[in-house]
């Protein structure tokens, strides 16, 4: 049933990032406005689905069994928060490493333009390193594009089969 959106929303996600490890391009997913808007549509949906699955026994999620009466009213707070921080941790890490990856490429794509300008022909195998180093991170921030949109998708799964069955 939810197939379609998680689905979609992976391919989304993988599009965005590889757009961004073409030169002179921006990902929206280096934006945290858009890594927001996604935690903000999943932590509405997935709860939905819970609701209207189990109806207010949802909440029993927030209260694990056998908790003594005084404590119920903060460990209540804590879950709640911790329930609520994991989707946005997870649009927080996908923000910082598409970011981050995209930047030190950025930077280190600016500094080999004025090294390959300024070297000479006699010179040409001390550029030999940097450019292995450069596409090295280019090789790496590829591979992180691809990890990125799988553990984004693996992990709405988990919190949408948390609030499903009920663990």
């Amino acid at each position: 049933m939810f197939f379609p959106v998680l689905y979609l929303s992976g391919l989304f996600i993988l599009v965005s990032n590889l757009l961004g490890v073409l030169p002179y391009s921006f990902t929206i997913t280096a934006s945290a406005a858009v890594t927001f808007f996604f935690y903000i549509n999943f932590f509405f949906w997935i709860n939905l689905a819970g609701y209207r699955q189990h109806k207010d026994a949802l909440f029993q999620i927030l209260l694990p069994p056998g908790v003594p009466i005084q404590m119920v009213p903060f460990l209540v707070l804590v879950e709640g928060v911790s329930y609520a921080a994991r989707l946005f941790s997870l649009s927080v890490r996908l923000f910082a490493n598409m970011m981050s990856g995209h930047g030190l490429l950025k930077i280190l794509g600016s500094f080999m333009y004025p090294i390959i300008l300024s070297s000479s022909v006699q010179f040409n195998f001390m550029l030999f390193p940097p450019m292995v180093l450069v596409f090295a991170v280019a090789f790496l921030e590829l591979a992180v594009a691809f990890l990125q949109a799988y553990v984004f998708v693996v992990l709405v799964c988990i919190y949408l089969n948390d609030v499903i069955c009920m663990h």
